[in-house]
Formats: structure tokens, sequence, C-alpha cells
């Protein structure tokens, strides 16, 4: 959970790991897959005000409105092959969680490609439209290649990495 003093929302942080993602080809597939759900919600009242997924491949999609669960749990559901997040209307499963702060740091000593501010600042996200870390240069090649991607799936008839599966 995350709040500031400079933001009116608080934000619900959930990173879910996977041990390994199968994707239809070398590319796309790997080992620790970590996609994340972010729901922000009005500290006052818990009315759920927007959630924000991986969409495809760590960019951000955006639901201003979501179905939910007695009104306070999102129902989304993972697709098949990368995880990517969309919603339902089928009322899933609670799972046990886990603290984010005991994970963090070894994550990020292991190369997790996350940059760390939409990690620890989750409101960034709605800046930046993508968690992909962008290092010194300010450019990530694999921010760029996936936008490519998601782009090209939006073309009538071309299904690029399974993109049509995220309900763009």
């Amino acid at each position: 959970m995350a709040d500031s003093t400079e933001r009116e929302t608080r934000m619900y942080c959930y990173w879910v790991y996977w041990t390994v993602q199968h994707g239809l080809s070398p590319f796309d597939s790997h080992q620790h897959d970590r996609e994340p759900i972010l729901v922000e919600v009005d500290p006052e009242t818990d009315e759920i005000e927007g959630v924000v997924v991986d969409g495809y491949h760590y960019l951000a999609k955006q639901y201003p409105t979501v179905p939910t669960e007695d009104g306070t749990h999102p129902l989304l559901r993972p697709t098949h092959k990368w995880h990517f997040y969309t919603t339902t209307t089928e009322v899933g499963e609670f799972v046990p969680l886990e603290s984010m702060h005991t994970k963090y740091t070894a994550w990020m000593d292991n190369g997790w490609l996350a940059d760390p501010k939409t990690v620890t600042v989750p409101w960034r996200i709605k800046e930046r439209r993508h968690w992909w870390d962008e290092g010194r240069d300010s450019v990530s090649m694999n921010r760029l290649f996936y936008s490519s991607l998601l782009n090209a799936s939006q073309i009538t008839g071309l299904n690029i990495g399974g993109a049509q599966a995220t309900d763009f």
C-alpha cells in the first residue's frame, strides 16, 4: 500500500510473481515473470478510482472502472501465456500475499528491468505509461520494441505476440 501527502489517493500495489513465462517464441519466454496490478482508491471512502495493470509487456493499461467483487476487489484475470491482465466478470479466489519489502531489493539486485520509481512511487505510472527502466540514456529498447508490437497489433487481422488477447 502506498500513501503520500502529495497525493489525494491511496495505491494498493500488487506484483504477481510467476516462476516462468512460456510465450510463443524464445523472445517472449523467460524466467521470473513479474506483473503489476495497481488499485487506486479514495482513502476516505475506499472507493476504487481506477486500476492500472500490465496490459502488454510492461506497458500500462488503465481501467477507470472495473467489475468488482463487493465493490472492493477488482475482477481481473491473467492471459494464458503472458500473464497480462484483463477484466472479467468471473469471481476468482483470494491468494496469499507477501510483503514486497522482502522481495524488492533481491529483485533489483538480480537485474529486474523495472524502473524503481514506478515501483516505489506507483502514481508515476500514470505519467510514464510503462514500467521499463530507461537507464542512464532515457531510452528503453524493451519499451520501444513492445510499443511497436502493440501499435502493429492494432492493425486489423494482425496478431503479434498475442497482443489481441489484452483487449486493447
